[in-house]
C-alpha cells in the first residue's frame, strides 16, 4: 500500500454512506507506511514534508469518518458492514455503552424536594397558582405550575390540598 493509495481510499470512505471494505490489517500497514515516510522525511525533509504531513491527514479523516459512521450505526442499532476487528471492538463497547444508558435513563426518578424542617410539607402542583401572600401575612408563595413539587409550611400545604391545587407528593 503506497500514498496514493491511502489518499483514493480517503476519497471512497468520505463520499460513501457504509464503510469501505479494508484489508484487515490496515492500520497496521498505514502505521508502517507513515513510519517509512516519517524517516525519509528525517533524511530528505523537502522531498517527504508534504507526502507525511498528507499521509497523516488522510488517516486522521479514514479513521475519523469511519467511526462517525459506526456510532452512527450504533445509535440507529444497525451492524454496519466491513468493520475492521478492532472497529467490531468499538461498535461493540458503544451497543453495551448505550444499554447500559437505556436502562439508566429508564430507571431514574426526579428526586423529590426534601423538607428542611418539621414545619415543611412536600406537595405536588396540580392546577396553577398565582403568586401569593400565605396566611401569615409575610411570607410570599409561587407562582406554581402544575407539575411543580415543593416543599412548603404545613398550613400553605393544607390550604392548597384541600382547595384543589395540590397533592402529596
Amino acid at each position: 500500500m503506497d500514498y496514493h493509495q491511502i489518499r483514493a481510499i480517503e476519497r471512497e470512505e468520505l463520499h460513501s454512506a457504509d464503510l469501505v471494505k479494508l484489508p484487515d490489517d490496515f492500520y497496521a500497514v498505514a502505521k508502517s507506511l507513515e513510519n517509512d515516510l516519517l524517516a525519509k522525511m528525517r533524511v530528505d525533509p523537502e522531498s517527504f514534508y508534504r507526502e507525511y504531513e498528507g499521509l497523516k491527514t488522510s488517516l486522521e479523516n479514514i479513521k475519523r469518518k469511519r467511526v462517525e459512521k459506526i456510532i452512527f450505526s450504533a445509535s440507529i442499532g444497525e451492524e454496519p458492514a466491513n468493520m475492521l476487528p478492532s472497529e467490531r471492538e468499538l461498535f461493540d463497547k458503544i451497543i453495551g455503552a448505550m444499554a447500559d444508558f437505556e436502562k439508566w435513563t429508564n430507571s431514574v426518578e426526579p428526586k423529590k424536594p426534601k423538607p428542611k424542617d418539621a414545619n415543611k410539607r412536600n406537595v405536588r402542583i396540580i392546577k396553577h397558582v398565582d403568586q401569593y401572600i400565605g396566611a401569615d401575612g409575610k411570607t410570599t408563595y409561587g407562582p406554581f405550575t402544575p407539575g411543580d413539587e415543593v416543599a412548603i409550611d404545613k398550613e400553605e400545604a393544607e390550604w392548597l390540598i384541600s382547595n384543589g391545587y395540590a397533592e402529596e407528593a
